[in-house]
């Protein structure tokens, strides 16, 4: 799945640590999908949440209406 969403990852062990010890550095951001979970958009980490806000409202506006 990170590869579908190009989300970097990785498994950091400190080698003073136990074996089972382990970190996981990774990238840091915000996706939204549609209903069926189709990418539509990619906040950066630290987008402002009006910005993040008015994206979504665009998105809803432009979305067809429920089927009934």
């Amino acid at each position: 799945m990170a590869q579908n969403y190009k989300v970097r990852y990785e498994i950091v062990r400190d080698p003073h640590a136990a074996p089972e010890a382990y970190s996981v550095d990774h990238s840091a951001g915000l996706y939204l999908l549609d209903t069926r979970g189709d990418f539509l958009k990619k906040f950066a980490f630290g987008t402002p949440v009006e910005q993040i806000a008015a994206t979504i409202d665009h998105f809803i506006d432009q979305a067809p209406p429920p089927r009934h």
